[in-house]
Order: structure tokens, then sequence, then C-alpha cells
């Protein structure tokens, strides 16, 4: 009980710590998987956010930490916005194409008739 505050602090850290670091990979692995999608502007911010809570991380500052992670997270909520608005805008005109070419083909439904068997009820020898 003496060291239950002490304990609760500790606690706070480690959980922070692992939000933390669990957003530095993911935010690492998308700049990695999206290099051409990434502009050099957007990913430059990335990386030097990345940077900055890695840098946090070295100490215990729970607060510093805290407000690295959320300055990380809305970066990158935003690169991906912006990432998927891009991806939407490519996609479109493909779409759009394909439905002033050639109309869609119906797709032909067969409606078949089946038969339940029952296969508890064995033939003796």
């Amino acid at each position: 009980e003496a060291n239950a505050s002490e304990d609760k602090k500790k606690r706070a850290l480690v959980e922070t710590r692992n939000q933390a670091e669990s957003l530095v990979h993911a935010n690492e692995k998308m700049i990695k998987d999206n290099e051409g999608k990434i502009n050099a502007t957007d990913k430059d911010a990335l990386q030097q956010a990345i940077a900055s809570l890695k840098e946090a991380l070295a100490g215990t500052d729970i607060e510093a930490i805290k407000s690295r992670s959320e300055s990380l997270a809305q970066l990158a909520m935003k690169m991906g916005e912006a990432m998927y608005s891009a991806q939407q805008q490519t996609s479109a005109p493909q779409d759009e194409n394909q439905s002033e070419g050639e109309p869609e083909k119906e797709e032909k439904i067969v409606d078949a008739d089946f038969q339940e068997v029952n296969n508890n009820k064995r033939k003796k020898p």
C-alpha cells in the first residue's frame, strides 16, 4: 500500500511508452509501405515527429511522451486522409471510363435444385 501511488505512476509511464513505441513503429511502416505515395514535405514532417517522439521516449517525462505522441498521431491522420483522397481521385476516373465504355454485362443467375442426403442410416452388410 505504501508504494501504490509509485506503482501507478510507473504503470502509466510503461503503458504510455508502449503506446508511443507502437505509434512510432506503425508510422515508420506506413512511410516504408507508401514510399512513392507520400510527398517529400509530408514525409519529412512525419519523420521529424517520429524522431521527436523517440527523443521523448529516451527520457521518463510522461507528459512529453503524451504530447509528442498526440502530435504524431494527428500528423499521421492528416497524411492518411491525404493519401486516401489521392487514391480516390486516381481511381474515380477509371470508374467513369468504365461506365462510359461498354455497358456492364449482366450475370446469368442459375437456379439449382438440391436434395438432402441423410448419412445417419447405414446399410448393414
